[in-house]
């Protein structure tokens, strides 16, 4: 690092050398005198012209959410409470599952269409004038994500489908403080802890950004997953017309789609969480590994897959449907508009339901990514300030922590991935893969009870805000309440 870098402490420069970016992309329209670019092949931003840097300028680490995010105090501002601090699944007035009527619509997206539908409804009652989404703008192949402002249906179907590699995706940001308007975004929650500090700086988008999606989320990877990928199928990148994610039947499976029609399934096994699970390890985001929100939790709405099991264990719903929690008065007006229009189908669940499903696959963030953090702080590297408790649960994880951070250490290292790939997709590392989702699935009867017992545990350690009365909860009904559709 420069000299003159030391001497001004405020550029950006120092969060990526530290592993804190999140890569949202929020610096760049951010910064005063436009010099911060981005990396085409990784994503990172970077200072253009050092010298034009305002000393003492801080308005990209004002914005930037890699360093710290204050969860309190976006709690009391957007809630009036607090979520118990072992939860990942914050607050929410109502839990719902949801498809869009529109058939082509709902199946052209990764579960049931919620947020296109959401989108298109609000594009064209007038509610907004654009919407920022990711999604492929030109032929060069789904690799080549970028994030845009939708303008017209057209364009939001250009968004379909879920995206998994990390791309700085509020640069667009800019236009909305350019173009006068009223927008919404579609973002992960290290996005959305972006946009909330940004709005606290720009007195244009706390006006004109008029709802925020978010997605659960547990990691994003590495843009050179899609290289590797192309290498191991021992095809060129450039004859690659697509690179889809969740491509089948639900949930659907890693697929290159090359230019000729042909399909080439990435990877050897059997079911999609087990790709991501492998995928997870070695090839996600470092400082996905430091971020505690799974669920978007300050976001207007919420929207993931329909992972809901009941009691005996099997799914509650088929595919083709969205889980999704609103939290905010401005997410629920949305969607009781488009619900009235017939954009939307919802159907009311208890919250305890969801809870009880994914605060458990939540529990990545909630569990790991504590001790990961510790880990590194007890290893004297940088990692990020919340102002939220962060239980340090089951101490016999630690030696399971420390492992996955290892393995994610290592795999920074192409020599490393190739082969543990390789080893993943074996005859026994399968078998054994099939042998814990069958496992899996049969504790969660036997579990269920312990499971809803903790939900209540932690609906019951929800607190009001500092300077509100004890018990008063005035913009959010108690978690265990339910409204009709």
């Amino acid at each position: 690092m420069s000299a003159w870098i030391v001497q001004n402490l405020h550029v950006i420069n120092q969060i990526v050398d530290r592993d804190l970016c999140v890569r949202c992309g929020a610096c760049e329209p951010a910064c005063p005198v436009d010099i911060i670019r981005f990396d085409t092949a990784t994503g990172f931003p970077y200072v253009t012209d050092e010298p034009a840097c305002l000393q003492g300028c801080t308005r990209c680490l004002k914005v930037c959410p890699g360093e710290d995010v204050e969860f309190n105090e976006l709690d009391d501002q957007m809630f009036g409470l607090r979520p118990h601090p072992s939860s990942v699944t914050g607050i929410a007035r109502r839990a719902l599952v949801s498809y869009a009527t529109d058939d082509a619509v709902r199946y052209e997206g990764a579960s049931g269409g919620f947020v296109t539908a959401l989108l298109q409804h609000m594009l064209e009652s007038g509610e907004i004038d654009g919407a920022l989404v990711l999604g492929v703008t030109d032929e060069r192949g789904a690799w080549e994500q970028k994030p845009f402002i939708a303008r017209t249906a057209a364009e939001l179907r250009l968004a379909a489908k879920s995206k998994y590699l990390a791309v700085p995706f509020l640069r667009p940001l800019e236009e909305m403080e350019r173009i006068e308007g009223n927008y919404a975004i579609v973002a992960l929650p290290c996005y959305v802890h972006a946009i909330r500090k940004y709005q606290k700086v720009s007195r244009l988008l706390r006006e004109r950004i008029k709802l925020v999606v978010g997605l659960y989320c547990n990691v994003v990877f590495e843009p050179h997953l899609f290289v590797e990928a192309c290498e191991q199928l021992d095809v060129d990148p450039r004859d690659v017309s697509d690179f889809r994610f969740r491509h089948g039947d639900w949930p659907g499976g890693v697929f290159a789609v090359l230019k000729d029609g042909t399909e080439r399934k990435v990877l050897k096994f059997e079911e999609m969480k087990d790709e991501f699970n492998v995928l997870k390890l070695l090839y996600a985001a470092p400082r996905c590994n430091m971020c505690t929100d799974f669920s978007a939790e300050y976001a207007d709405i919420a929207v993931g897959d329909p992972w809901l099991r009941g009691p005996d264990g099997q799914y509650l719903f088929e595919d083709g449907r969205t889980t999704v929690l609103v939290r905010t008065e401005a997410g629920e007006e949305a969607v009781q508009r488009a619900v009235e229009a017939r954009w939307l189908a919802v159907r009311e669940i208890p919250l305890e339901t969801w809870m009880v499903n994914f605060e458990y696959s939540g529990r990545y963030k909630r569990d790991f990514v504590p001790k990961n953090l510790e880990l590194r702080r007890l290893a004297g590297l940088p990692a990020p300030r919340y102002d939220r408790e962060l239980p340090l649960a089951a101490s016999k994880g630690w030696l399971k922590a420390t492992l996955r951070t290892v393995i994610r250490s290592l795999g920074r290292y192409k020599w490393f991935r190739r082969p543990a790939v390789k080893l993943a997709q074996s005859r026994p590392a399968i078998a054994y893969l099939r042998w814990n989702r069958a496992r899996k699935a049969g504790r969660f009867t036997t579990e269920f009870d312990r499971r809803m017992a903790f939900v209540q545990r932690l609906n019951a350690g929800l607190t009001s805000s500092p300077g509100t009365e004890n018990g008063d909860r005035p913009t959010v009904p108690p978690l265990h309440a339910t409204r009709a559709s």
